[in-house]
């Protein structure tokens, strides 16, 4: 009779904390201790983008007011940005191996 996804052994809704310690406790036991809601959070919406999903579609999804919040959510992969400037850079590998990182 509830619309809630996770609910405790007497039916009840979980609370958040609660959440969070069952993804924290079962990351432990998978042999992942840093999982965390967050973590997950991040990485799905990181893996969104890499595979060409649009940042504002990303933003809704993820539930964000302001498009700002939803880029500070995501990681640059360094190699995947050294290859896309290779690519678009007009002289190639030229100037590409000047930058250091």
């Amino acid at each position: 009779t509830t619309d809630a996804v996770f609910l405790k052994l007497d039916g009840d809704r979980m609370t958040r904390r609660g959440v969070s310690d069952m993804v924290i406790s079962a990351g432990r036991k998978s042999g992942f201790p840093n999982i965390t809601p967050h973590t997950l959070r991040r990485g799905c919406a990181t893996t969104l983008m890499e595979r060409g999903v649009d940042l504002e579609l990303v933003q809704s999804l993820l539930g964000h007011q302001h498009l700002s919040t939803t880029q500070a959510y995501l990681t640059i992969d360094i190699n995947k940005l050294i290859k896309t400037y290779k690519r678009c850079f007009p002289f190639g590998d030229t100037y590409a191996k000047k930058i250091s990182y």
